[in-house]
């Protein structure tokens, strides 16, 4: 049996096996750039000694006063509630 003779009787199968590799290989180089994308993500610890002193709070709604306030760090939303003047009347 000569070349031409086994790829004629194997021409299906060849085909197959060449498509799924055409597919495996589309597929690996897909992965590959989807994931060179990505962002990368750094996670960077604090020490609660560089925490920050004070934060900044929105407040909207049924308040007096709505704004961004500017608060110790350690605040309650007493505290904001305070700074905004309290609840207004149709709260």
């Amino acid at each position: 049996m000569d070349f031409s003779q086994i790829l004629e009787k194997y021409k299906i199968q060849l085909g197959i096996g060449l498509g799924g590799l055409i597919l495996l290989g589309l597929g690996v180089i897909f992965f590959r750039l989807n994931s060179a994308n990505k962002p990368k993500i750094e996670i960077i610890s604090s020490d609660s000694s560089q925490s920050a002193a004070t934060i900044f709070v929105d407040i909207q709604g049924a308040v007096e006063k709505p704004g961004v306030y500017e608060l110790p760090a350690n605040s309650r939303i007493n505290d904001l509630l305070i700074r905004a003047g309290g609840l207004s009347a149709s709260a």
